[in-house]
C-alpha cells in the first residue's frame, strides 16, 4: 500500500512540475559583489511576472523546444533555456537563473 501512495504522490508531483511548461519560482541575478538577489522573473503555474525596475508585469509563458515564450503587453518574446537551465535572453534581457 505505501508503495502505491508513493507512486501517486510521484505522479502527482511530477504533473504538477510540468503545469505552466516546466518553470516554476524566481529567476534572476545575483550580483556578484554584494550578493544581493534581483528577482527578474517569478514563474506561477502558466503565469509570469516580470520586475521591470521596480515595475511588476504580469503575463502568461509556455516552453517549448528549450525555448521559454513569455506574453505580455501584447508582445511575445522567445527566449533560451541554456544548459544549465537558465533563461537567456541575450544583450537585451540577460541571463537569469532560477534562486537557489
Amino acid at each position: 500500500m505505501n508503495a502505491i501512495c508513493t507512486t501517486l504522490l510521484l505522479c502527482c508531483l511530477l504533473l504538477a512540475g510540468c503545469r505552466g511548461g516546466g518553470l516554476s519560482g524566481e529567476y534572476g541575478q545575483r550580483n556578484e559583489i554584494s550578493g544581493d538577489w534581483s528577482t527578474v522573473y517569478t514563474f506561477k503555474g502558466d503565469r509570469v511576472e516580470i520586475d521591470l525596475l521596480g515595475n511588476i508585469q504580469v503575463g502568461s509563458f509556455t516552453v517549448e523546444d528549450r525555448k521559454v515564450y513569455i506574453t505580455f503587453a501584447g508582445q511575445t518574446q522567445a527566449m533560451r533555456i541554456d544548459d544549465a537551465g537558465c533563461i537567456d535572453g541575450g544583450l537585451l534581457f540577460g541571463r537569469a537563473c532560477k534562486k537557489s
